[in-house]
C-alpha cells in the first residue's frame, strides 16, 4: 500500500514538472523605428552593448552588472547607451524598453534622468503605473502606437518634460522611409545623399545631427529589428538575415549577439510563445496623443521620432 501511495505521488510530481516544462513563458515584442518594447519573459544576457538607452522594470528584482562592476539587484533601472552590461532576469513577466538616440527625447533621458551616469536606479513606485498599463497587453496584444504612446507618457513622468512637437527635417524622414523599404538590399550613403540632393558629407552630418546616431549604426539597428521579427514569425536564421539585408547569416548572428547578448538560436526554442509586432512607418512623426481603436492598421502607426 505504501508503494502505491509513493508511486501516485511520484506520478503527480512528474506530471507537474512536465506541464511546467511545456508551458513556455509568453513574450510580446513591439518593434518600430527607434523603439523596442518587450513585455513578458526575458532571457539572461551575456555582457553586451548597444546604442539604445534601456529601461528595465520588474516587480520581482532582477540582477544587473555594468562592466567592471559588481552584481546588484534592482526593480527599476535606466542604462545609458553604449554601456557594457549583462542582466539576469527572474522567471516572471517584466517590461523593458529600448530607445535609440533619436534626438530630443533621448537627450532628455540622459540629461534629466541619467545625469551623465552609466546607469540610474529608480523607485519602482514611480514606474508601477506604466508597468501595469503595458502589462495589460499580455491578455490581448495591442498595436504599436498604443504601447509607444504609453512609453511617451512614462518619459514625461521621468524627465518632468513634455515631448513638444519637434519634427525631423522632411529630407531625413524621406531617407528613413527609403531605408525601411529597402533594408533587403545594399544601401549606400552616396545614393541616399543623391536621393535628397545633398553632398554625401553634408547628408551624413545632417543625419547624425537629426537622428542622434551615425547612418551606418541606424541601418544596422533597423536590419536587426527586421530580421528579429522575421525570425520570430517562423523564418530560419539565415533566411531572416537575408530578408533584412545582412551580408550573411554569421553577420546577423554576430550583430544580434552584440546588441542583445544572445545568439538568435538561443531564443528559437521560445519562438512559439513569442508574438512580435513591427511597423516601419515613419510618415507621421508627431506623438499619437489620440490612439485609434479596433480598426487600427499597423501601416498607419504614429511613431515618436523626436
Amino acid at each position: 500500500m505504501k508503494l502505491n501511495v509513493y508511486s501516485a505521488k511520484f506520478f503527480d510530481d512528474f506530471l507537474m514538472l512536465q506541464n511546467n516544462f511545456q508551458k513556455q513563458p509568453r513574450t510580446l515584442l513591439y518593434l518600430g523605428p527607434g523603439r523596442v518594447v518587450q513585455i513578458g519573459h526575458h532571457w539572461h544576457s551575456r555582457m553586451h552593448r548597444h546604442n539604445a538607452i534601456s529601461l528595465i522594470f520588474s516587480k520581482i528584482p532582477f540582477s544587473l552588472r555594468i562592466e567592471n562592476g559588481d552584481w546588484h539587484n534592482s526593480q527599476a533601472t535606466v542604462i545609458n547607451s553604449n554601456i557594457m552590461h549583462e542582466v539576469r532576469y527572474p522567471d516572471e513577466p517584466l517590461v523593458s524598453c529600448k530607445i535609440v538616440p533619436l534626438r530630443k527625447r533621448c537627450l532628455q533621458l540622459q540629461d534629466f534622468v541619467l545625469h551623465g551616469q552609466a546607469s540610474c536606479e529608480l523607485s519602482y513606485e514611480k514606474v508601477a503605473g506604466f508597468v501595469e498599463q503595458v502589462s495589460g497587453c499580455d491578455a490581448q496584444p495591442s498595436h504599436n502606437a498604443k504601447v509607444f504612446h504609453a512609453c511617451e507618457q512614462l518619459f514625461d513622468t521621468l524627465t518632468g518634460l513634455k515631448n513638444a512637437n519637434n519634427t525631423l527635417d522632411r529630407r531625413i524622414i524621406s531617407v528613413m522611409n527609403y531605408i525601411q523599404k529597402n533594408l533587403h538590399q545594399h544601401i549606400s550613403a552616396c545614393e541616399l545623399a543623391e536621393f535628397i540632393f545633398l553632398s554625401e558629407d553634408r547628408f551624413l552630418h545632417l543625419f547624425k545631427e537629426q537622428v542622434g546616431i551615425p547612418l551606418r549604426q541606424y541601418i544596422i539597428y533597423q536590419r536587426t529589428m527586421y530580421a528579429s521579427n522575421a525570425l520570430m514569425n517562423g523564418q530560419p536564421v539565415c533566411q531572416a538575415a537575408q530578408l533584412a539585408g545582412f551580408s550573411d547569416c554569421a553577420h546577423f548572428t554576430r550583430t544580434f549577439l552584440e546588441i542583445s547578448g544572445l545568439k538568435p538560436s538561443e531564443i528559437l526554442k521560445y519562438r512559439d510563445n513569442i508574438i512580435s509586432f513591427i511597423c516601419t512607418s515613419t510618415s507621421c512623426v508627431h506623438p499619437a496623443f489620440t490612439v485609434s481603436g479596433e480598426g487600427h492598421s499597423c501601416s498607419d502607426c504614429r511613431f515618436f521620432i523626436s
